[in-house]
């Protein structure tokens, strides 16, 4: 069963229906606004021409933040020192769009990764240890070496005297079963999410101490604590740097950002992939999959969801959409698991471990 109004499934954390069969998501979820372009202008002119570059845009080669780059520059004729964390993971397409943009753009581009070896050292330590005792809420765990890259941000943008930070968040991408399993709710407010994200986690870690091991707990630790533009240590420790997501200002449109980036910057998606969002790090088909035999849902039923809600794509649409994008590219999962030393076996064993004991 699915909601009549949107097309997450019974089987999503915390959902329930009334008479109608409407979930009750949808009954409490509270619709997006935006503080205007005006709003957004008179950011961007009290930091404009105060240095070398104007701002900084944290760019991944997926489309969202391609887009932010390409209104930086070409719509507000900003200075843009774009940022981009190798995540070693990274989709070779991705790493083409980045190329793409600074040839095209003609964006200065800093890059940066973890020492040695710490981000497939993190990921496969913190697989290896959800698969001892898996949790639905923390297979995020296996992600957190990325969520480190704002603190090289931050350095990154005091080096260079840059005093804003743009970035391309996307106000419908905050997955509401995820929050509901770390006991979050689905509208929270950025402080509150902030501070039941930490103790979710926190209380993750003492259910399953594996993740608590030397060679990974720093890398661990700074990627909760430097989570996300608005996170606390982010906005403690970057008390100089204005952080702006352009989507709080100015609505997300799917439709224009693809066109744009594809007919302006020669952005692409892997041609074997049927989707376009979040292509550019190849993990994200191990989490899909992993949610999905774990609880029949993913972020992709979450997220197209909000887009009913919003008025934003319809049933029909997200149906055909969540059937097509849902199956799970098994070899390209496989092969991924390989690099860090973890068959697809093993991973499996430790789900169906799980569904024994918590059956969907």
């Amino acid at each position: 069963m699915r909601c009549s109004r949107c097309v997450l499934p019974s089987t999503t954390p915390g959902i329930s229906f009334d008479a109608q069969g409407v979930c009750n998501y949808c009954r409490k979820a509270k619709p997006v606004t935006y503080q205007g372009e005006e709003a957004l202008l008179e950011v961007i002119d009290r930091f404009r021409g105060q240095g070398r570059y104007d701002c900084i845009v944290t760019l991944s080669g997926g489309r969202d933040s391609s887009y932010v780059v390409l209104k930086a520059v070409r719509d507000y004729k900003l200075r843009v020192l774009s940022i981009n964390y190798r995540n070693p993971f990274t989709h070779p397409v991705a790493s083409e769009n980045i190329r793409r943009i600074q040839k095209r753009l003609g964006v200065d581009l800093v890059q940066f990764d973890l020492p040695g070896d710490a981000h497939c050292r993190t990921m496969r330590h913190n697989l290896l240890s959800w698969m001892q005792n898996p949790a639905p809420a923390m297979v995020p765990m296996m992600c957190v070496a990325c969520k480190n890259m704002w603190k090289p941000v931050l350095d990154i943008a005091s080096r260079y005297g840059v005093k804003v930070a743009f970035s391309g968040s996307n106000p419908y991408e905050q997955n509401s079963f995820k929050r509901e399993l770390l006991g979050i709710d689905a509208e929270a407010s950025v402080a509150r999410y902030y501070t039941g994200y930490i103790f979710g986690v926190l209380r993750g870690v003492i259910k399953n101490p594996r993740y608590i091991a030397p060679e990974v707990l720093p890398t661990s630790m700074i990627g909760y604590l430097y989570s996300g533009p608005q996170a606390p240590f982010v906005r403690l420790s970057g008390k100089g740097l204005t952080k702006v997501s352009l989507f709080k200002y100015v609505p997300w449109n799917e439709e224009e950002v693809l066109t744009r980036v594809r007919e302006e910057l020669g952005w692409k998606s892997p041609p074997d992939s049927s989707t376009t969002w979040r292509f550019d790090c190849t993990v994200d088909e191990v989490k899909n999959y992993m949610y999905l035999k774990l609880l029949g849902v993913t972020e992709k039923d979450d997220f197209y969801s909000r887009l009913i809600r919003a008025g934003l794509m319809s049933r029909e649409d997200a149906l055909m959409r969540v059937k097509l994008e849902n199956e799970v590219n098994i070899e390209s999962m496989k092969a991924l698991l390989d690099e860090v030393g973890i068959s697809f076996e093993q991973l499996d064993l430790a789900i169906d471990r799980y569904l024994e004991v918590h059956p969907r």
